[in-house]
């Protein structure tokens, strides 16, 4: 019938315009004037032709008319419907929509670049790549292998009750019931370095935790504090300098060892391919089968808190020896004892790794076993994805720190990013700051950049090495981090320069050197530094510093830092209090403390200042000059006056030649930045032309 009716409605269609055409002649024979020539045959064919061109034209732009509007109409629905779908969503996502509006509003008059919404996978991703269904080594046998591994290992060790209930009787259960589900993430640990090897680990969706409502569930005891690398330096090298041992060692599946309160009643959906052939079974005639959490799981808020306390805890009920583990105050997951030797023995923690310093440690990890599953014990080598290496020469330990395989794997990343082929690296770099002539300034600054979608991603990558081992690159990255959010083509050129000297300079080390007959004499050196203005297109100071241990035959580094200060100093003097002040308070007085419990007696600090003026008025803790000062500047010179009263506190000049904290706020020329390399213990500087 329809096709009938198609038919009959194209016949129709064909006899109008015959119908039209017949018309049309009809009209152009009327047109013709009186007493003038009939037209020819061919001069009336010609016309018919024309006046049907005509006729066909006009009615495609009334049907191009009537799509345009049935376009627009269409536009209008969608729009309606996804109004009316944003209607209902929950108040956190309306405020998230809010929030994006005002950003873009900010953009907007800002003309900054937009934030993406969307990063990749691995876009924090440090020594670890992520792997999702479509790579090609998720699907291999030794993938599959760690996979069935890890969820055996949870199963066995009692993670989750293998008998499932519906997820309406445990409402019913308890009041306080909370759900959540896991899911699974598989990658390639250590990917830079030819230990690489397949890491599975169950994470349970802890921005996912709801109640028998279906509302989000908060918890307070959610803080989480390891170690950090300025202890994990002073544990290793103690351990040396008390002519010692250091060892490391991790533990066994850390966050599952505690067993959770039977007051926590935690739920937890299980996909069916991470449940065993028995869950399967359980879960059969079941309605929405919810399994009860045993033990805690990454992902999950709490789950480093709990470890935490278990921890210490255990540590604690160690009975060995003549002393137990204490905690070391203000320094998170740190322990201390005396041991068998008579001299203290360091435990600091980093989450799962364990590394052990002083007299006698070997002693020590049989106790610790009984409480807590790590493996076995061996000497310090890479924690935290830095290569330590030991090399011993009578009473002298020299130790060499390195992350030559994640510097060139960093390079990797910049060569293969979107923007290198329009700023490929360059070799003989022998500085990591470019600093832009003005023309540059003039020119590139208005252009946008290439790197702009990546550039968090490549600063952010680089940024690790130079907090664990690179500190020649912390004022670089400091400074360019503050663009990310409107890169400009002079960025990419100096981009293009960090990443040209980080090629050229990836063999480069940072070293020290301890002797075990200066463990009496060893003392603190904090050297603050600050840059006056800043950059081109800011006024305000950079921070930076340095504190090593040094003693007899011995030098050590620590901790180093750049920042930028949150204020506008109006002399140098004002500038160079402030980074004083930051060192004192987050660097030198807490390594103090530690250093004073590792030895047992109290270490001398000094700090080196190369500013005369600024050394002047620490020591008077006022200055007519600085009246005009905020409040926050002015805690800063009264905070340094006083500790620097202290008997245990010395404050020096130096000359600038000298001064180890310039390298980390401002960027050096190749003249002053070999030697300032040297000065801090970074070297040998390898040059590669490639």
């Amino acid at each position: 019938m329809c096709k009938k009716k198609q038919s009959k409605k194209s016949n129709t269609s064909t006899l109008s315009g015959n119908k039209v055409a017949a018309e049309g002649v009809e009209a152009l024979d009327r047109a013709i004037p009186s007493g003038g020539l009939p037209m020819t045959a061919d001069e009336r064919q010609q016309n018919i032709f024309l006046h049907m061109e005509q006729q066909i034209e006009k009615s495609l732009r009334r049907a191009t008319a009537k799509l345009d509007v049935l376009k627009s109409h269409t536009v209008t629905l969608a729009a309606t419907v996804k109004h009316n779908d944003n209607l209902f969503v929950n108040d956190r996502t309306v405020e998230q929509q809010l929030l994006y509006k005002q950003i873009e509003e900010v953009h907007k008059h800002n003309k900054h670049r937009k934030k993406l919404d969307l990063l990749p996978i691995n876009f924090m991703g440090l020594v670890t790549k992520l792997l999702n269904k479509n790579d090609a080594e998720y699907h291999t046998a030794g993938a599959k292998l760690v996979i069935d591994t890890e969820i055996s290992k949870l199963v066995n060790a009692g993670v989750w009750d293998v008998m499932p209930v519906s997820k309406r009787s445990a409402e019913r259960m308890y009041s306080d019931a909370t759900f959540s589900r896991i899911f699974g993430i598989l990658g390639i640990k250590d990917i830079e370095s030819l230990t690489a090897k397949y890491k599975y680990r169950v994470v349970l969706q802890g921005s996912n935790v709801k109640d028998d409502g279906g509302n989000n569930v908060y918890f307070s005891d959610t803080s989480s504090a390891p170690t950090n690398m300025a202890c994990i330096r002073s544990v290793m090298s103690y351990g040396h300098l008390s002519g010692g041992e250091t060892s490391q060692a991790d533990a066994e599946q850390a966050f599952i060892q505690p067993l959770l309160d039977e007051s926590v009643h935690m739920f937890i959906f299980i996909p069916k391919e991470l449940q065993t052939a028995e869950m399967l079974a359980n879960s059969i005639g079941v309605n929405n089968p919810v399994f009860r959490l045993r033990r805690p799981l990454y992902g999950w808020s709490r789950s480093g808190n709990i470890w935490e306390q278990h921890l210490a805890t255990s540590l604690q009920n160690i009975k060995y020896g003549t002393d137990s583990w204490k905690p070391v105050e203000h320094w998170p997951q740190t322990f201390w004892k005396i041991g068998n030797k008579g001299k203290v023995i360091m435990l600091t923690v980093y989450v799962d790794d364990f590394v052990l310093a002083g007299p006698g440690t070997s002693d020590e990890w049989p106790s610790i076993r009984k409480h807590v599953r790590t493996t076995e014990h061996s000497q310090i080598g890479r924690v935290l994805g830095v290569h330590h290496t030991f090399t011993k020469d009578g009473t002298v330990v020299n130790t060499d720190i390195d992350m030559v395989d994640y510097v060139e794997q960093s390079v990797e990343m910049y060569n293969s990013s979107k923007g290198s082929e329009k700023w490929p690296l360059k070799s003989n770099v022998h500085y990591p700051w470019y600093e832009p002539t003005q023309t540059e300034i003039d020119e590139l600054t208005i252009l946008p950049g290439v790197f702009s979608t990546n550039a968090a991603s490549l600063l952010m990558k680089a940024l690790y090495c130079a907090r664990m081992v690179r500190l020649d690159i912390c004022y670089t990255i400091n400074t360019l981090s503050r663009y990310v959010t409107k890169w400009n083509a002079l960025c990419d050129k100096q981009l293009r320069h960090l990443y040209s000297y980080m090629a050229c300079t990836s063999h480069t080390k940072l070293h020290g050197r301890v002797d075990t007959l200066g463990l009496d004499n060893v003392v603190l050196h904090g050297y603050p530094d600050a840059d006056l203005a800043g950059t081109f297109d800011t006024t305000i100071a950079t921070s930076g510093g340095f504190v090593e241990l040094v003693g007899d035959n011995t030098f050590f580094p620590l901790v180093w830092y750049s920042k930028r200060q949150t204020a506008t100093s109006h002399s140098t003097t004002e500038a160079e209090l402030v980074s004083a002040s930051k060192m004192l308070r987050e660097s030198l007085v807490p390594l103090q403390h530690l250093w004073s419990i590792m030895l047992q007696r109290p270490i001398l600090a000094v700090i080196h200042e190369d500013n005369v003026s600024t050394i002047t008025v620490i020591q008077a803790g006022y200055s007519p000059q600085l009246r005009y000062i905020n409040k926050h500047h002015w805690i800063s010179l009264g905070l340094t006056h006083e500790v620097c009263k202290q008997s245990d506190m010395l404050l020096k000049h130096c000359s600038s030649d000298k001064q180890k904290g310039d390298l980390m706020t401002k960027g050096l020329a190749r003249p002053k930045h070999g030697p300032a390399l040297h000065m801090v213990g970074l070297y040998p500087i390898i040059i590669v032309d490639w």
